[in-house]
């Protein structure tokens, strides 16, 4: 069976571009003839881009892009297309005129974001009706979590046997030791700072709310404690402008680090004592589901479902995120999580087998 995946591959790494590097690897080692094609342009130096060897991958314009994919998968003529989404953003320049172009293989898409439905909601009729119309012609919908999933049924009409609900996390096949000498030389010299330190990974974006967690460690500046804001894909400067300049006020209590490969993204969540997650909309957050594959306390906003045994808080209440630290640090046990899925990539082969 030969599948295109169309969607973020790394640089940078995180979120849905692990998703599609780990699909795509599982897809390889079964033999499936898989390729990716990376259209959304995103962050990541040019050396790394040419370097990896494993997506095609499209900069340019918009239109451009697109052209060049439909070009692409013509040629590859796929059994199965497989478009990764976060957002309405991306979809609305892509979405429809790929799965309007494409050749009539068998179309899944997979919604990763937890925005989708409030962005659908807030569509005009004209661009909310053609949007149906689209999802009409897929052959199958994945979910994140249910609550796409029933709006799906409800607001699109699809017939449920079309939307299947699948966690986002795959697996990943390193699984990093504790070794200093192979953390970043910056994060190692920063760790030696504190006794203890907590990490935040996500898109500089208001969504992500990383303010949330820098007002929550001013009221921890008596603890020897250090913030780590890991990121990735800048897609909005002017917010990460912002948290710079919060982090330049505090320099001796926090570290921002970017474009980390997947590795070391994963070596960082096994050093920190506490993951946070302080995002105000979730689809299915793979890096929480990581942190707890690693065994890291995590502390995670209510506005998603997570994993059991995570702490949850209110969406931007830092004083509450505060105290829940505090709890943290005091108990070992608090906010360490078992519950989560380790067969999603199995679920998503056999749904390529039951739908080609």
């Amino acid at each position: 069976m030969k599948i295109v995946q169309i969607g973020p591959y790394p640089p940078p790494s995180g979120g849905i571009a692990s998703h599609v590097a780990r699909l795509h690897s599982v897809l390889t080692k079964l033999r499936y003839d898989s390729t990716v094609v990376d259209v959304f342009n995103r962050s990541g130096s040019e050396d790394e881009k040419k370097a990896n060897i494993q997506a095609i991958r499209y900069d340019g314009p918009a239109p451009t892009r697109l052209i060049k994919t439909v070009g692409t998968i013509w040629r590859l003529k796929p059994d199965i297309i497989h478009l990764h989404l976060a957002s309405m953003r991306n979809f609305r320049w892509i979405g429809p005129l790929l799965l309007a172009i494409l050749p009539r293989s068998i179309q899944l898409i997979t919604l990763h974001g937890g925005n989708f439905v409030n962005s659908h909601r807030r569509l005009k009729f004209i661009p909310k009706l053609f949007m149906n119309l689209v999802f009409a012609r897929v052959n199958h919908v994945v979910t994140v979590n249910e609550t796409q999933k029933d709006y799906l049924v409800r607001e699109f009409g699809m017939n449920p046997k079309n939307v299947s609900t699948i966690s986002g996390f795959l697996v990943p096949e390193f699984r990093p030791i504790v070794n200093d000498e192979l953390l970043l030389a910056e994060v190692v010299q920063f760790k030696e700072e504190f006794d203890e330190t907590c990490l935040v990974i996500g898109i500089p974006h208001p969504e992500y709310s990383f303010e949330t967690a820098i007002k929550a460690f001013d009221q921890l500046r008596d603890l020897s404690l250090g913030l780590i804001l890991q990121i990735y894909n800048i897609s909005d400067p002017e917010y990460l402008h912002s948290i710079r300049q919060m982090a330049e006020s505090r320099p001796n209590t926090l570290l921002i680090e970017s474009e980390l490969n997947s590795k070391e993204t994963m070596r960082l969540i096994l050093s920190a004592r506490i993951f946070l997650r302080t995002t105000t909309t979730d689809g299915d957050s793979v890096a929480v589901k990581e942190a707890a594959h690693l065994n890291r306390q995590i502390i995670a906003t209510d506005c998603s479902r997570r994993p059991k045994g995570c702490v949850l808080f209110p969406v931007h209440d830092h004083q509450t995120l505060a105290k829940e630290i505090m709890h943290a640090l005091d108990d070992p046990s608090y906010g360490l999580s078992s519950d989560f899925e380790t067969d999603n990539a199995e679920k998503l082969v056999n749904l390529y087998e039951q739908i080609k």
